[in-house]
């Protein structure tokens, strides 16, 4: 046995299992023999008796089948589809019968196939399915030319309708209209009806409806259409015979579908029947083979101890070897696996062998190990930095497996959802978090099989809104991300007022235009009663009127900057007589409970603003007073100057005031806090900020929380210059160009309290044969919109050419933003002005236009 000692583990092995294969072989060819004997004869059984058993079951199966699939002939809606479907029915029952199993020969005479009651059930059944393929057609043919009929059945009961709601029709027409309707609606209901009785039903209350209206006199319209409605109803082609076709149709495929599905029950039954006669022919067999291998057993049992004591043998010579080895590398591994990274093997390799190769092994593995050591820390790490990032996004994000439940969720979840802090979300599908939320009601937007696509909304019961998207994982899962959406939709919510209010200006525009034309009519009369008033009283009416009709102009002239977009120039203003002056506006915009109290500095406050937006300004804040006071209060407006000489106009109310955080975002755009429920737009602060600051002041706050709210504007102040320029020396002439004859006679009456002698014409025609005349005038005054839709361009350009020099204004009472002398195109001596002329804003635009020097020059 010493030369054992020199060979390796494989040598020592292929000794031990050379020994071992030696009895296995005895053993194998002791049980060879019996086993091939008892596999024969199963083959034989299994070639004659369960290849047959199977195949009758699936011929069983496919008939069930035939029973399952011939219901679907009643949906198909073409007659090919039908017959192609039913001739795949018939070819599976043919399949059926000729692959039968027929048993017939000598070997398998102990089982019965059922041979003649096979063929009689086929034949029974395809007569069926015969039966089914005629009814489905007969039903099909008969619900198409229903389905036209009510198309057309559908425009008549719309046309009824209309007719018996129609308030300019007499009640009687009326009422023949609704009888019409009905007989319709009985048609209708007739084509819809699902059964006999019910198609019966109908008929009878038509027949009803119809004979009523026999009884009444129609006029030709009612009366074409009731015979259009009887040529639909009646005769063998009408709406009620084609429906009682189809049911009867119906009901024939019931009875097909029965006997199809009887038959294939029996088929079933014969095939069990098959099989348990199979069954107990292989008992029988079974037990043959049995006795067989009770022998073949014993011999089986007396070779496998003789093995054992082999291997027995064997296995105590090869562990004293390989065991201690063995022994010595598993404790270390275990040591290893447990943590212990110093663990290292002592064995000396004395020879090249496999167990020298596994102390190779366990070294490198142990280096191994140390390597990813390392990787784990670095990976941990990584963890710790996605948990930071997914703990730490502002969106709620969850993670679902692929059953749907969720498996992670971060710290804003909760928050995007409104979910209380201690509701249990580990191992609840999303469906179950979000029935319990605000969100419940948005519950039918979800679909937890296929997800919500890439984007959706919900709407919470409290108004917040959150979108929500789902990205796919390739296990199955699903991460989903609810963004909090509320403030963004207000944002765009506020914006869709804000376009509202651009169409309000556009249509105020084109009010104001025409409101300037009618004060530009009163303030010509005005202008002509004053040189004629002659009493004092008849002055002091002439007076309030002119003072309403300048106010009202000043309010055209603002809603037209506002509706073309044109910022109001800034100019000098005395602020104590612009409050004055808008006081009346003020008060008729205060609740009837609030007072207005107005305290105007002693000495004038002139300030560089714009004026229309600085009453915008003012009666802004007035009215945001006014909605800050709940029942009686107090709006108080204020005008001073501090110690360092700014303007100050204060507003202050007694009302319901704003706490620190309110007042840090008052001034914001879209920013709104109203505690009446109104719903504002956010933009009234923020557009006075805007303008404030834009005139070079600032806009304070002081308010506190039931005690009110002062907001102070501040304005540098600027010396009042009241001193005018006069007219420029030597004007002499013009040409007034106007067909309106009260704007007409207005300009003239201008022109002369200017001391210029006026010459006018009142067509377009005229204009144009006196510019090209010998006529002698300095300016030209024009209307832009002239006679028969003719403007005054033409002329313009006409004057420039023919006549150097000479200054021109144009006035209308919808002057456009861009026309072919704007300012910003061509450098020329065209002014544009706004109806109507006012005497001291002529005077002014004359000495501009000149430049001081004499017009005649």
């Amino acid at each position: 046995m010493a030369f054992l000692r020199h060979l390796d583990v494989k040598g020592r092995l292929w000794i031990a299992l050379a020994l071992l294969t030696l009895s296995t072989i005895s053993v194998g060819m002791i049980g060879w023999y019996s086993l091939d004997r008892a596999d024969s004869h199963l083959q034989v059984l299994h070639r004659q008796t369960l290849a047959q058993v199977a195949q009758s079951l699936e011929l069983s199966k496919q008939s069930s089948g035939i029973a399952t699939s011939a219901p679907f002939l009643l949906n198909y809606r073409s007659q090919y589809l039908i017959d192609r479907e039913g001739k795949a029915l018939i070819e599976t029952l043919e399949h059926v019968e000729s692959n039968w199993p027929s048993l017939r020969d000598g070997s398998s005479s102990a089982v019965y196939a059922f041979e003649s009651e096979i063929t009689d059930a086929i034949g029974r059944m395809r007569k069926a399915v015969e039966d089914l393929i005629g009814a489905a057609n007969g039903q099909n043919e008969e619900r198409n030319i229903t389905q036209g009929r009510l198309e057309e059945i559908r425009k008549l009961e719309r046309e009824f309708y209309g007719r018996s709601t129609d308030p300019d029709l007499a009640a009687s027409s009326r009422q023949t209209w609704f009888s019409l309707q009905a007989m319709s609606n009985a048609l209708s209901g007739a084509a819809h009806s699902k059964n006999l009785l019910g198609v019966g039903e109908y008929h009878r209350r038509y027949q009803a409806l119809r004979a009523r209206m026999k009884a009444v006199l129609l006029s030709s319209e009612p009366q074409g259409f009731v015979n259009e409605l009887e040529n639909m109803a009646a005769g063998s082609q009408g709406l009620f015979e084609i429906r009682r076709r189809e049911l009867t149709h119906r009901l024939d495929a019931q009875n097909a579908l029965f006997r199809i599905r009887q038959q294939a029950v029996f088929i079933s039954d014969l095939s069990a029947r098959f099989a348990k006669n199979a069954e107990d022919f292989l008992s029988r067999g079974r037990l043959e083979t049995s006795s067989q291998l009770n022998v073949t057993k014993v011999l089986i049992v007396l070779s496998g101890l003789v093995s054992i004591s082999i291997a027995l043998a064997s296995a105590f010579f090869v562990s004293r070897y390989i065991t201690a080895n063995i022994e010595a590398i598993t404790d270390a591994m275990a040591r290893l696996a447990q943590g212990d990274r110093s663990s290292k093997l002592t064995l000396k390799i004395s020879a090249n062998d496999e167990i020298a190769k596994l102390i190779q092994s366990f070294r490198m593995f142990r280096a191994n190990t140390l390597r990813l050591d390392r990787s784990n820390r670095q990976l941990n790490r990584k963890n710790a930095l996605f948990e930071r990032v997914f703990d730490n996004i502002t969106d709620g994000v969850a993670i679902t497996s692929d059953e749907g439940h969720m498996e992670a969720v971060n710290a804003s979840f909760r928050t995007v959802l409104k979910l209380p802090a201690h509701q249990p979300l580990r191992n609840k599908t999303l469906e179950e978090v979000l029935s319990s939320s605000v969100f419940a009601a948005d519950m039918h937007k979800f679909d937890s099989q296929q997800g919500l696509g890439a984007f959706s909304n919900l709407v919470g019961s409290d108004g917040s809104i959150v979108e929500m998207r789902y990205s796919p994982l390739a296990d199955g899962g699903g991460v989903w991300l609810f963004s909090d959406a509320t403030e963004r939709r207000k944002v765009e919510e506020r914006l869709t007022q804000i376009r509202h209010i651009e169409g309000l200006g556009k249509v105020s525009g084109e009010v104001a235009h025409d409101f300037g034309n009618i004060l530009s009519s009163i303030t010509a009369n005005i202008h002509l009663f004053e040189q004629h008033a002659r009493d004092e009283a008849s002055a002091k009416f002439v007076d309030r009127i002119s003072n309403a009709t300048e106010m009202g102009t000043s309010l055209v002239q603002r809603l037209l900057a506002f509706a073309r977009k044109q910022a109001l120039s800034p100019e000098l203003v005395d602020l104590n007589f612009l409050i004055d002056g808008l006081s009346d506006l003020i008060g008729i915009g205060l609740k009837d409970e609030v007072e207005l109290e107005i305290n105007l500095g002693s000495e004038a406050l002139i300030a560089k603003v714009d004026p229309g937006q600085m009453e915008n300004a003012i009666l802004n804040l007035c009215l945001n007073s006014n909605q800050a006071i709940d029942g009686i209060g107090k709006i108080t407006l204020t005008t001073k100057r501090d110690v360092h000489g700014n303007a100050v106009i204060e507003v202050s109310d007694n009302g319901v005031g704003m706490n620190e955080s309110i007042q840090e975002r008052a001034f914001e755009p879209f920013y709104s806090d109203r505690s009446d429920g109104s719903s504002g737009t956010g933009l009234g602060l923020a557009m006075v900020y805007g303008f404030i600051k834009q005139s070079g002041g600032d806009i304070e706050i002081e308010s506190a929380p039931n005690k009110g709210t002062a907001i102070r504007m501040i304005l540098p102040p600027i010396a009042e210059d009241t001193v005018s320029e006069p007219l420029p020396a030597g004007l002499c002439r013009a040409l007034v160009i106007e067909d309106d004859a009260t704007d007409r006679q207005a300009a003239l009456r201008i022109l002369g309290n200017l001391g210029i002698e006026a010459h006018s014409v009142a067509n377009y025609e005229e204009a144009e044969k006196a510019i090209r005349s010998d006529l002698s005038f300095d300016l030209l005054l024009s209307d832009l919109h002239l006679d028969n839709g003719k403007e005054a361009w033409p002329l313009v350009q006409l004057c420039l050419d023919q006549r150097t020099g000479t200054n021109i204004i144009v006035v209308s009472g919808h002057m456009p933003k861009h026309h072919p002398f704007s300012k910003d195109m061509i450098d020329n001596p065209v002014i544009c002005l706004d109806k109507p002329l006012r005497e001291e804003l002529m005077r002014e635009v004359i000495v501009a236009q000149a430049g001081g020097q004499d017009f005649s020059s």
